[in-house]
């Protein structure tokens, strides 16, 4: 089989491409000049430098007889600053990638989006939940929900297309998300915790559902990939139990996450550096959303790992690259 991925250097792109390595598939990535090319440098896979705000570029990389299109790529930007260029990325980037497809006739498009496209609710969402992420001022979320409609319009015109929203997603090769929560905890001591709750699923399950979409995924359908639902403090003191740091007892109250946000957000608009918590991050951190899988479960044969092995993989990980 003919895969062409494309955010393939980022957390879930690389635990897929090794993931289709290991079943030898054919795998072309398309990267930018500035992505780190090492953790995916693998045996008889082809790399094409391109960009998926160009369409030209997308149209020159993608051999022909593709049979799947990966579309990992997005921005995941949280700071507002960086807005125009999330939404160029994510929506523009998915109109070229689904144009790209049709015209060179690929036979299946995966599209990774996130369960923020859903927007923020308290409570368990499925794939039937209305979205609320127009209604919200958060771009990352507004961004996801437009991308998704993006790839639904072309499904109309004939493209055949499975999206996939993964929840909190832990594990090897991560570079920012809850990697970041383990290397603070260890440099510095918890910071703060949230008062959230989630839904937590492991990059490899993620990784093997993208594959199973290929093949059984139907078109034109939502998956929520979650997992067990946790609160931030159950994950924090799980966190701090592996690195022997002493357990927090109380979370922060959300007006003070609140708060610090936004004098790190005004601080910013001066030194025009990111904050070290914004206010987008805080509407996540302080949300209670979880989500059910059983439709993924049920048609892509997902499976759905444990929060202690997700962690216990991760720190494995971290201790293999010397970061902690």
């Amino acid at each position: 089989m003919k895969a062409f991925v494309t955010g393939g250097t980022g957390f879930i792109g690389i635990n897929l491409i090794h993931l289709l390595a290991e079943k030898g598939w054919e795998i072309t990535v398309l990267h930018r000049k500035t992505s780190n090319l090492n953790p995916v440098k693998l045996p008889g896979i082809q790399f094409q430098e391109g960009d998926v705000t160009n369409f030209a570029s997308i149209i020159k990389a993608i051999p022909e007889g593709t049979d799947v299109i990966f579309n990992l790529a997005a921005s995941t930007n949280t700071w507002s600053k960086n807005n125009k260029q999330q939404t160029e990325i994510n929506n523009l980037g998915t109109q070229n990638m689904v144009n790209a497809a049709l015209q060179k006739k690929v036979k299946r498009f995966i599209h990774t989006s996130s369960i923020v496209a859903y927007g923020i609710h308290d409570a368990e969402i499925n794939e039937n939940t209305p979205s609320n992420a127009e209604k919200l001022d958060f771009n990352y979320s507004i961004t996801k929900f437009q991308s998704e409609q993006i790839v639904k319009n072309a499904v109309k015109k004939g493209l055949d297309a499975v999206i996939l929203n993964p929840a909190n997603v832990i594990g090897p090769y991560d570079y920012q998300n809850w990697v970041r929560m383990f290397l603070i905890i260890n440099e510095k001591g918890t910071p703060g915790v949230p008062s959230g709750k989630a839904s937590f699923c492991y990059v490899k399950d993620v990784a093997n559902a993208h594959i199973s979409a290929f093949k059984s995924g139907k078109i034109g359908e939502n998956y929520l990939l979650g997992g067990p639902a946790h609160s931030y403090i159950e994950v924090i003191n799980k966190i701090e139990t592996l690195l022997n740091k002493k357990v927090s007892q109380k979370v922060t109250p959300d007006f003070l996450l609140k708060v610090f946000a936004g004098i790190n957000n005004s601080i910013s608009a001066i030194t025009s550096k990111k904050p070290t918590l914004t206010p987008e991050e805080v509407i996540l951190l302080t949300a209670r959303m979880t989500c059910k899988s059983q439709k993924a479960v049920a048609d892509l044969n997902y499976k759905i790992s444990d929060l202690d092995f997700m962690l216990q993989s991760t720190f494995e990980w971290l201790k293999s690259e010397k970061k902690i």
